[in-house]
């Protein structure tokens, strides 16, 4: 059962639908001096353990458009992006990963629109990056995310730069479908999607960054209150769920399981019911148990639920030569309870390998987190190790490897290779 106000989460009420195309035509009808930069790709996935769907195509289009005046005081900047995807038709999917408008002064910037911001210097996590939700759908390692609607005021002194922000939205995570690859164990219903705020989606979120530098020191100090991005995926009974032992609400998806179960009554009185469960007129208890196990699991599906999140952030990094030092760190308060986690680690370059031109880096983290959830569990108490190829060719070709591993037995690995060429 919901201890707050529960409800059903519309990712994208008509309302919002109305904003973006407002704001996109208005973008078009100043096209005058607009600079539009389209780019297209392919995809190709292979999952050899998927023996069904080894092998999955996508295509997807970027179109990003940017114009300024007023001598290069004021700016519109966009970026919209769209993929279809042949196997699984939650990937197939559109998003305004950025539409703003921007006045730059001479030790101020304001932005108003859609964005997307950055938080963080460690390689295996993004930490302490609150700001956008994840695309979860477009790739499970985090770096693709959503646009972000927000007011930004950013104040730039000789003793740092601060950044305010109101967020007036909270994107909903978007989740691989039933079709999809790769995927949770059981289905998630994300468009059952419940929050701890009465608010719901439409809590005003707030949050601010002070960042400088201080010799070889990068840092930044930020804190974050509202509507946490990641969520906790609760085990329910679906909407309308139906069986011999289950049945569930008509009105929304069943998070309490037991109360869903409905155990029958034994015809039999208690004295005959041994024998009629020898002779095959009763199921055993044990053939009962299982009967009820696959009933209700048959039924069972994940909801997100977003919890209010209040955190205080710090990343740093500190570059002496070709060693980098960085680390992220958070405390958080969730459901109550304060929870603390971190990733740290080093980056080693070494320059110009065998006179070729090429750098190669190292790369070593330690991730720890205290938060118990089924989307953080790989991040609880592990190591990272990974390297870096960059070949300082026009194309900018860079190459990452690399795996994160439980800390104890190095189990539970995952295995990472990114390939970038500009």
């Amino acid at each position: 059962m919901c201890a707050w106000r529960c409800g059903p989460a519309n990712p994208e009420p008509e309302r919002v639908r109305r904003f973006w195309l407002v704001a996109a035509l208005a973008a078009v009808n100043s096209a005058h001096a607009l600079d539009l930069t389209p780019r297209f790709e392919g995809e190709g996935r292979w999952f050899y353990t998927a023996k069904e769907a080894p092998v999955i195509g996508s295509a997807a289009a970027t179109l990003e458009l940017f114009q300024d005046w007023d001598d290069e005081h004021q700016r519109l900047v966009g970026e919209f992006f769209g993929r279809y995807d042949d196997n699984d038709p939650a990937r197939t999917h559109t998003d305004v990963r950025e539409l703003y408008y921007q006045v730059i002064g001479a030790d101020f910037e304001f932005r108003l629109g859609a964005r997307r911001v950055f938080w963080g210097v460690t390689e295996s996590r993004h930490l302490v990056d609150i700001i956008n939700q994840t695309d979860f759908v477009e790739d499970i390692d985090g770096e693709s995310k959503l646009g972000q609607p927000m007011m930004n005021l950013a104040l730039i002194r000789d003793s740092g730069a601060l950044d305010l922000f109101l967020l007036p939205y909270q994107r909903a995570r978007t989740f691989p479908g039933e079709q999809g690859y790769p995927r949770l164990p059981l289905p998630v219903h994300a468009h059952e999607a419940m929050y701890e705020s009465d608010q719901q989606q439409t809590h005003l979120d707030t949050a601010l960054r002070y960042g400088n530098t201080l010799g070889p020191l990068d840092f930044g100090l930020a804190y974050f209150n509202g509507t946490a991005r990641s969520p906790r995926l609760l085990p329910c009974l679906r909407r309308g769920a139906s069986g011999q032992y289950v049945q569930g609400s008509p009105d929304g998806p069943n998070c309490d399981i037991q109360s869903g179960i409905l155990i029958p009554g034994s015809p039999f009185p208690n004295e005959v019911l041994p024998l009629a469960q020898a002779t095959g007129l009763a199921p055993s208890n044990n053939e009962a148990e299982q009967e009820i196990i696959e009933d209700v699991r048959r039924n069972l599906v994940l909801v997100p639920y977003y919890d209010r999140l209040s955190q205080i952030s710090l990343d740093a990094q500190v570059v002496s030569g070709a060693l980098a030092i960085k680390l992220e760190a958070l405390r958080r308060v969730q459901q109550d309870r304060i929870t603390y986690a971190a990733v740290t680690g080093f980056e080693y370059t070494f320059g110009n390998v065998w006179e070729t031109g090429a750098d190669v880096g190292l790369l070593a983290e330690y991730l720890y987190d205290q938060q118990d959830d089924l989307l953080g569990t790989l991040f609880d108490d592990e190591l990272f190790l990974a390297g870096r190829l960059f070949l300082s060719d026009a194309a900018n070709t860079q190459l990452l490897a690399g795996v994160i591993a439980s800390r104890e037995e190095f189990e539970n690995r995952i295995y990472g290779i990114e390939l970038s060429r500009s």
